[in-house]
C-alpha cells in the first residue's frame, strides 16, 4: 500500500493521444552521430502492480487491453514470460531490486522496513527511519542499516562505473537522499497514513501501517482498508486521477532525453530511471483509456476471477481477504468497474512508455539504448477475493520484463525464470564492467539471455531453474515464502504462530494457470512437495527467517507503545476497522506474551 499523502502533488495532466517526442527538434541526433564507441546506454522504465500476465501472449488476460507501445518494444526485444518480483509489496520489492539482494538478505520486510540507514554513508540514518516511533530514533536506523550490510546500489553501481545517472518518479526504497535525489517521491516508509475516524470511515484507504506491519502475528482479523463494495474512493471509471503525478515523471524523463548535452556524442552514457505509479490503486481511469479495454475479452477475464471464488481459502488467504475488505460474496459490478478501471491504466502505461520511446527515438540515441521495461509486483484484482498484491499468486508475483536494444533477440518469448534481483547485475553487463566486488547479489545476469558478452572476472555462477518470493508484510498474518519451478509452485509458511499448523500450498501452475487446486496434501504430490521444500530452504532457511521477523516486529511494537503510554491505546482502535474490546484483548495478550500465539 502507498501512503498518499504525496497525492496532492499540483501538476498538469498533458493532452492525450499524441506523443510529445517531436517537439524536441533534431539536434540530439545530429549531436549523436560521431557517439559510437562508448558504452551504451540505459532506459530503464518501471511501472507499479502491472500483472505480468497481461504482456504474456499466451495468457487470456493479455488480450483485455491493447498496448501498441508495449507490443512493438517486444517484437524488437526479449519478453521474459517468467519473471517475478522477489517481494510483492512496494518498498521491500524495490529496496530487494535495487540492491540486487533478496528480502531476507537485506532484512527489508515491509513498507515500513526499507533501507534503514543512509546507502552512502551508514553511519546516518534514512531520515524518515529516524522520525518513526518505534525505531529507537537515529541510533536504532544506524543498528538496522548495519544489519542490512547494503554494499551498493543500482544507481549508485551505474554512476562509479562512469554512467550519468538520472532518476525521475516514485522510489519508494528508504536509503537516504542518494535514494530520493530531486525529482523523485516517496521515501520507502509508508508511515503516514489516514487514520480512520467515525465521519470519514468509508473512505479510509491507509490508516496506520506501522502496526499493520509490525503487529500481523497478533492476527488481529480486521479491515484496515475501507470496504471494497461500500462507498469509497478506491475505484472510479469516469476520472483518471491516481496518477497525474506520473505525466510530471513522464514529461521530465522527455525533455532528459531531449537535450542534446544527455545524449550528444561528448556526453557520457546515460542511466536514466523513469518510474510511475499507474497502474497501482486506486483504481481510476477514463473514456479515454478504457477504450484501448476490449469488452469480450475483460467478461471473460472476469469469468475466470469468478471461478477462484469457489475455491476455499488457506488460512493465510483468508486473514488477507478480510484485512483488504473485500467482500466474501462475488459482486459483479464491482469486480467488472475495478477491472475496467485498472486495465484502462495500464493502457495510460502503455502510452506514458510510448512517449518515453519517442523521445529516444528523437535523441537518435535509440541504437546504443537497451531499453528496459518491468514493475515492482503485480495486482490480484479480486482473483482468490484479493485486491493490491501481497500475495504468492501468480496475478501478484509475476510482473512483466520486457528488454530491447544493442544485439538483444528480436521477437523472442523467454520461458527462463528470472526476477527482479537479475537487473542489477544485467546492467553491469550491459554496461561491459567488471563485476562487482563484495556486493553479495542474489541475481544472476541476463547476459546470455540477451546476446550480451561476459563481463571480465570470474565465470559467473549458473543460473537455478527456480526462483524465490518473499512477504512478510501487512495483510499477512506471518511471513511467507514461496518457490516457482518448472511446471510447480510451493508456498510455505513459518512455524510460529498464527501458522503452527499451517499446511504449505502446491499448485501445478502449467495445468491450473488461476492456482485453483492445491495437490499440497496428494500423496503423489509427497516426493516432489519435499524436493521443492529442500530446494527453498537451500535458498532461505524460512523457519528462522520466520522467527527473526517476527520477534523483530514486536520489539519494534514494545517500543512503540512505550513511547506513547496515553495514545497507543486510542491509535491501536483506529488503526482497524471495527476493531472491539476481544481485538484489545489478543493485542495485549499478544504484547505480553512475545510471539506466542494470541488467543
Amino acid at each position: 500500500m502507498v501512503g498518499f499523502a504525496w497525492l496532492s502533488l499540483a501538476v498538469l495532466v498533458p493532452t492525450f493521444g499524441s506523443s510529445f517526442g517531436s517537439t524536441f527538434g533534431s539536434t540530439g541526433a545530429a549531436n549523436n552521430r560521431g557517439a559510437r564507441n562508448r558504452r551504451p546506454n540505459i532506459l530503464f522504465f518501471e511501472c507499479d502492480e502491472m500483472d505480468g500476465r497481461t504482456v504474456d501472449p499466451a495468457h487470456p488476460i493479455s488480450k483485455v487491453t491493447r498496448k501498441p507501445h508495449l507490443a512493438s518494444l517486444m517484437a524488437r526485444g526479449t519478453n521474459f514470460v517468467r519473471m517475478y518480483c522477489n517481494n510483492p509489496l512496494c518498498s521491500p520489492s524495490r529496496a530487494s531490486m535495487f540492491t540486487g539482494r533478496r528480502s531476507s538478505s537485506i532484512r527489508a520486510w515491509s513498507n515500513v522496513k526499507p533501507l534503514m540507514a543512509d546507502v552512502t554513508d551508514p553511519a546516518k540514518p534514512d531520515p524518515t527511519c529516524a522520525t518513526i516511533v518505534g525505531y529507537g530514533g537515529a541510533a536504532g536506523c544506524v543498528a538496522l542499516g548495519r544489519q542490512q550490510n547494503v554494499t551498493t546500489t543500482i544507481n549508485l553501481a551505474m554512476a562509479d562505473i562512469g554512467y550519468a545517472v538520472q532518476l525521475y518518479g516514485k522510489m519508494d526504497t528508504g536509503g537516504g537522499p542518494a535514494m530520493n535525489p530531486p525529482n523523485t517521491f516517496a521515501t520507502g516508509f509508508h508511515s503516514e497514513g489516514t487514520w480512520p475516524n467515525s465521519s470519514n470511515e468509508a473512505l479510509t484507504y491507509y490508516p496506520g501501517d506501522l502496526l499493520h506491519s509490525w503487529a500481523q502475528s497478533a492476527n488481529i482479523s480486521r479491515a484496515v482498508f475501507a470496504p471494497l463494495d461500500g462507498p469509497n474512493a478506491w475505484i472510479d471509471t469516469a476520472n483518471a486521477t491516481s496518477a497525474i503525478y506520473d505525466w510530471t515523471t513522464i514529461r521530465n524523463c522527455q525533455n532528459f532525453l531531449g537535450n542534446g548535452s544527455n545524449t550528444g556524442a561528448g556526453s557520457p552514457p546515460f542511466f536514466l530511471y523513469c518510474s510511475v505509479v499507474n497502474p497501482h490503486p486506486p483504481y481510476t481511469s477514463n473514456a479515454t483509456w478504457e477504450a484501448f479495454v476490449d469488452r469480450a475479452s475483460l467478461t471473460d477475464s472476469l469469468t475466470a476471477t469468478k471461478l477462484t471464488y469457489g475455491v476455499r481459502q488457506h488460512p493465510a488467504d483468508a486473514f488477507a481477504s478480510a484485512s483488504e475488505g473485500v467482500p466474501l460474496e462475488w459482486n459483479e459490478a464491482v469486480a467488472h468497474d475495478m477491472a475496467l478501471a485498472y486495465h484502462g491504466q495500464i493502457a495510460e502505461v502503455d502510452d506514458m512508455l510510448g512517449r518515453v520511446l519517442a523521445a529516444l527515438d528523437e535523441s537518435g540515441a535509440r541504437e546504443r539504448t537497451f531499453v528496459v521495461f518491468t514493475s515492482d509486483h503485480g495486482e490480484m484484482h479480486l482473483e482468490h477475493r484479493l485486491v493490491e498484491k501481497m500475495s504468492m499468486y501468480e496475478a501478484s508475483a509475476r510482473v512483466p520484463l520486457i528488454i530491447a536494444g544493442p544485439g538483444v533477440p528480436r521477437g523472442v518469448t523467454s520461458h527462463t525464470f528470472v526476477s527482479l534481483v537479475d537487473l542489477l547485475p544485467t546492467f553491469i553487463d550491459m554496461a561491459g564492467a567488471a563485476a562487482l566486488r563484495d556486493a553479495q547479489l542474489d541475481g544472476y545476469s541476463l547476459a546470455p539471455l540477451l546476446n550480451i558478452s561476459s563481463r571480465p572476472g570470474p565465470t559467473p555462477k549458473a543460473r537455478p531453474p527456480h526462483v524465490v518470493v518473499e512477504f512478510a508484510g501487512d495483510c499477512a498474518n506471518g511471513p511467507q515464502f514461496m518457490l516457482r519451478s518448472g511446471h510447480m509452485k510451493l508456498i510455505q509458511y513459518g512455524r510460529q504462530p498464527p501458522f503452527i499448523d499451517a499446511t504449505p500450498q502446491l499448485f501445478n501452475v502449467t495445468a491450473d494457470p488461476y492456482e485453483l487446486v492445491n495437490v499440497a496434501g496428494l500423496a503423489e504430490y509427497q516426493p516432489e512437495l519435499e524436493s521443492l521444500d529442500q530446494a527453498l530452504r537451500a535458498e532461505v532457511d524460512y523457519p528462522t527467517v520466520s522467527r527473526e521477523i517476527l520477534a523483530e516486529n514486536h520489539g519494534h511494537v514494545a517500543r512503540w507503545v512505550a513511547a506513547l503510554p496515553n495514545q497507543w491505546e486510542n491509535l491501536l482502535r483506529q488503526a482497524y476497522l471495527d476493531f472491539d474490546a476481544d481485538d484489545m484483548v489478543k493485542f495485549k495478550t499478544w504484547l505480553a506474551s512475545g510471539t506466542r500465539r494470541a488467543p
